[in-house]
């Protein structure tokens, strides 16, 4: 038993890191016979009569096609048979409705079949290609232009948001408390509000007193929590307590009015002297921070130790501080520029603007990578957000049903009017014209966020009322600019054409 679990074991401990591990696409040659073809069936009265058909490529040589009526409309379903190649051919067949048994053939140039049952009859289709009549719109004098396909200077990574403390790169570990200090400089006695955001728990104390304890389980933005503080006049000490739960692991802490604007009367410590460099580079995000730990019990999770008072929260003097200084100004977008498009690099996480926006138009053009041997939202998966808070999903989608977590798809918001999703490797289109929230003079919401999305040149959400942000979002600050992210998801997604229209 021994001999084996020396063998055995790190085979199967290796076996689980790869499966956890994300894996790089491999890029494999799309079958041309997938996508779209039309043509036309004779029924049994003789009469010939318009259909088309999408065809869908899964693993292991097999395939799907929808047999449908017409292109770009709903409830046009005649069928769906399945098969594989077999040889040169494609072999398909399936039943539908009324007990009506289609068969099909696909070869490099025909798609040929029949169908007996209530109804019989012959069809015969030849492949097409049918593109957005967008694709390489030109940007208008005055625009702003994102991306033309030379540089990504327009861009950042979304791991790069001023502010953000990544404790998953600065520490590591899971499991774990992380503890965080810092000295903040009031010019006087004042009044405020602490914005907060945590992955995963957090609690906190200013000068001593409990301020914060939330013991969640999330991913971090910014304005999560929004906590009255009184700042003391001179220096004011924060201690914050982050847990990780899996997965991310950080903060964001931004002091503000009460107008909910950064607050501009505060310094902090730059080694015992006052600074505001570090807040005027990161939207004055504070990150002059001293850390320690990380913290864990043997056998507990990290929600399990949120509520144990570990040695930074007694004062005691023999914790060892670090310095945990970021500094966010000048980091580079991290995709890739192939042919003039830009491919998401996956880990690296989302690509956002460094300008933002409130009301605009939106040209973007995208190609979902052809990933026959993953389903789901593993296959071709990135979404637009638009402010860095609504997302428009970017999926490979095609031929499937058409739901709000599919291509076109408002993030668990609304579904698009028709699936207009194109085959994979093909070149797609957004035409998105979004019209922010707007708010009352006390901080009231008067209207939903709007938005309008042109998809492959048909408008598949017509001034759609969006209540809330969606999930992933950068930040929760509905009532300010954002950014555009274009999510990473861990597919080779590629983007190109992309402009905007502020209004």
């Amino acid at each position: 038993m021994k001999i084996i679990s020396r063998y055995l074991l790190p085979i199967i401990f290796a076996f689980i890191w790869f499966s956890c591990v994300p894996q790089p696409h491999i890029e494999i040659q799309a079958d041309q016979r997938m996508g779209d073809w039309t043509g036309t069936r004779i029924n049994k009265d003789g009469q010939e009569v318009p259909m088309a058909a999408q065809l869908i490529a899964y693993k292991n040589g097999r395939f799907t096609a929808n047999l449908i009526t017409e292109f770009d409309k709903k409830d046009n379903h005649l069928a769906t048979i399945s098969g594989k190649v077999k040889g040169n051919e494609i072999q398909l067949i399936g039943s539908y409705k009324h007990g009506t048994r289609w068969k099909g053939i696909v070869t490099d140039t025909s798609f040929n079949g029949v169908y007996h049952g209530q109804d019989h009859g012959t069809f015969t289709m030849k492949k097409v290609t049918r593109l957005s009549p967008y694709l390489g719109k030109e940007a208008p004098e005055g625009v702003i232009v994102l991306f033309d396909g030379s540089n990504l200077d327009a861009w950042t990574q979304e791991s790069n948001i001023p502010g953000y403390l990544d404790l998953s790169k600065h520490v590591g570990g899971s499991e774990c408390a992380e503890y965080l200090r810092t000295d903040v400089w009031s010019d006087i006695n004042q009044d405020a509000i602490l914005e907060l955001g945590s992955n995963d728990g957090v609690a906190g104390w200013l000068n001593g007193e409990m301020i914060i304890s939330e013991n969640v389980l999330r991913r971090a933005t910014p304005g999560q929590e929004m906590i009255p503080v009184s700042l003391k006049s001179g220096w004011n000490t924060f201690l914050m307590k982050i847990v990780n739960a899996g997965g991310g692991w950080g903060m964001f802490a931004r002091l503000m009015d009460k107008n909910e604007n950064p607050l501009q009367t505060i310094s902090e410590n730059a080694n015992g002297q006052q600074t505001k460099e570090y807040l005027q580079k990161n939207d004055n995000f504070l990150t002059l921070w001293d850390m320690t730990g990380p913290y864990r019990i043997e056998g507990k999770n990290g929600r399990e130790i949120f509520d144990h008072p570990f040695p930074p929260e007694n004062d005691n003097p023999d914790v060892s501080w670090e310095k945990l200084e970021i500094d966010k100004l000048g980091d580079k977008a991290l995709w890739l520029i192939k042919d003039d498009a830009v491919e998401i690099k996956p880990g690296t996480s989302g690509m956002i603007t460094r300008q933002k926006f409130t009301n605009f138009t939106l040209h973007i053009e995208f190609r979902l990578p052809f990933m026959p041997n993953s389903k789901g939202q593993g296959r071709g998966n990135s979404g637009v957000y638009l402010q860095g808070r609504y997302e428009v999903q970017v999926l490979d989608s095609y031929g499937l049903e058409g739901k709000d977590n599919e291509c076109g798809g408002i993030y668990k918001v609304g579904a698009p009017a028709v699936n207009m999703c194109a085959p994979p490797m093909q070149w797609q289109s957004y035409d998105i014209d979004f019209t922010a929230p707007t708010f009352g003079e006390l901080g009231e919401k008067i209207t939903d966020a709007r938005v309008t999305v042109n998809h492959n040149g048909v408008i598949i959400h017509n001034n759609a009322a969006v209540p809330k942000p969606t999930g992933g979002a950068v930040d929760l600050r509905t009532d300010k600019p954002g950014v555009l992210m274009l999510q990473d998801h861990g597919n080779p997604v590629q983007y190109r054409n992309i402009w905007i229209i502020e209004k």
